[in-house]
């Protein structure tokens, strides 16, 4: 900021000795803007006024008289003398925090406590311990743990610490908390998963019980890398919308210099764009034109944030095809919300678009994508990947003599069996009537049959009934084949696999399921 403001104190007095070049003026009024557009949220409101006078005042013409010139060097004077008053209090919205995660262990065992705690340095963990309630409040009101460890017992009275635990998933966003207690019954396990309790381990345990506990409950609610892409050539802003944004899983990439925009969208990949209005070589309105005149691109999220409130230039923003715009200064809260609101509307839009909607797994184009990825990803890495081709036996008489309804709900169950027996990391999805697949990234085709083989167990257990009540089973047979030995790129791999269940079928008859693989 004082190197910015220092250019402006050179404009203002080549300006007062009618000497102010075009160079030196367009510098000023880009410093002036970029002023204008952070000072408010570094403290310094009365700047950011000042600031955005002398940008008006340097758009407005580019001679400035003498009336001109000596407001111009007044309002630059009323600019040092303000950043340099020291700032009263700082934000705490925007102090970066440590990297290491903040474990907050609540239980009146000091000495199990303070084990959990030296051994959380050992894991990489900062921690923080809590023996009453009211100091876990105190600790909340100050600070936001990744993850709580709590006894149940912290409190006499049950109900406070269930209260407690409901207050720390009020926190936006949720805390998780891993509950722990001597008391495991199912009543208190109930209670626990109503509260929000996330995971429940039983005393007595070991450090070493406890921290794959916590690694798991991290890694369940470790938040989705959503990208956000943000072109600003101010680089004050870098700081504030990461510690704004990355709490909340986003991870924000920053370009200030808009000559790179197409490359670094590509590279990047966003899932929302953040613009601002006006920047050297191409302003924000000029790429979000561009944006939305691209296939690809044209439904992506852009919101502007700009120092501009003026009514042609937010109309100029919305007609270019912004679906929404913050105002400088930042206020947090709200520009969080703004692009939460979005990036929810558009994951809900995605999921429509790539679910398949009687099932609940992918759909064809989106798992075909998927394990394109996956492929490539295994002859880089060259690992394995098993490609599994299920089909329903016999579906056509399970619609003909229980009714379709009946055979929509057997689908809908197996869509649900399928994504309890497979991983998040491995692509499930149905690919058309009773054909389902799966790609299985990492495992062989041996591998990949006795990770089939429960799944086949389950459905044979499974009773179905129609509308009369009549019940029935049903059976799947599946083929499998192995990347790269059976298919080098999708279409072979479908090829195998579906050669193989054509084998399975033939061998059905011998048993309650058949799964084969090349």
């Amino acid at each position: 900021m004082s190197a910015q403001v220092e250019g402006l104190e050179k404009a203002a007095s080549s300006a007062l000795m009618q000497s102010l070049n075009p160079q030196l003026h367009q510098q000023a009024k880009q410093d002036a803007h970029t002023l204008a557009g952070s000072l408010s949220m570094f403290g310094f409101p009365h700047g950011g006024n000042l600031a955005r006078n002398i940008e008006q005042l340097l758009g407005s013409s580019d001679l400035l008289n003498l009336d001109e010139a000596k407001k111009f060097q007044t309002w630059v004077s009323g600019l040092r003398r303000d950043i340099e008053q020291p700032i009263e209090e700082q934000n705490p919205e925007f102090t970066l925090t440590n990297t290491r995660p903040l474990l907050l262990i609540a239980d009146r065992d000091r000495s199990l406590a303070e084990a959990l705690a030296k051994e959380a340095e050992q894991q990489g963990f900062k921690s923080m311990l809590a023996p009453d309630l009211a100091t876990a409040q105190s600790i909340l009101n100050q600070s936001q743990p990744n993850i709580v460890l709590l006894d149940l017992e912290i409190s006499s009275n049950s109900q406070e610490s269930l209260a407690l635990l409901s207050e720390f998933q009020r926190r936006m966003p949720p805390i998780p908390v891993l509950v722990f207690s001597k008391q495991a019954s199912l009543t208190n396990r109930v209670e626990v998963a109503r509260h929000g309790g996330r995971f429940f381990l039983q005393k007595p345990f070991s450090l070493a019980q406890a921290f794959e506990a916590v690694n798991q409950v991290l890694k369940r609610t470790e938040p989705t890398q959503t990208k956000i892409m943000v072109v600003d050539d101010d680089p004050k802003i870098v700081p504030v919308l990461k510690a704004l944004l990355e709490p909340w899983g986003l991870k924000v990439t920053m370009l200030q210099n808009s000559e790179q925009f197409w490359e670094t969208l590509e590279t990047c990949s966003p899932d929302l764009l953040i613009l601002d209005v006006e920047m050297p070589y191409l302003g924000g309105i000029e790429l979000c034109q561009v944006v939305r005149n691209d296939i690809r691109w044209g439904g992506l999220p852009i919101l502007f944030l700009t120092a501009h409130t003026e009514f042609v230039v937010i109309d100029q923003v919305f007609a270019a095809g912004a679906d929404d715009f913050v105002s400088k200064p930042i206020v947090g809260p709200e520009l969080v919300a703004r692009i939460i609101t979005r990036l929810e509307r558009l994951r809900l839009m995605r999921r429509i678009a790539e679910t398949d909607p009687l099932t609940g797994v992918a759909n064809r184009q989106k798992s075909t994508q998927d394990l394109e990825d996956l492929l490539g990803l295994a002859s880089r890495h060259h690992q394995p990947l098993s490609f599994a081709v299920l089909d329903l036996d016999r579906f056509k008489r399970v619609n003909d003599r229980y009714g379709h309804a009946a055979g929509d709900a057997v689908l809908r169950q197996i869509g649900y069996l399928l994504q309890q027996s497979f991983q998040s990391e491995d692509v499930i999805a149905r690919w058309g009537g009773e054909e389902f697949v799966v790609g299985m990234y990492g495992m062989i085709s041996e591998e990949a049959v006795q990770r089939l083989v429960p799944l086949f167990q389950m459905v044979q257990q499974q009773s179905f009934y129609n509308a009369d009540g009549e019940a029935f089973q049903v059976s799947l047979s599946a083929g499998i084949a192995q990347y790269p030995q059976d298919g080098d790129d999708l279409r072979s791999l479908y090829r195998s696999a579906d050669t193989a269940l054509q084998q399975a079928k033939k061998k059905q008859h011998l048993t309650d399921f058949a799964i084969a693989h090349c």
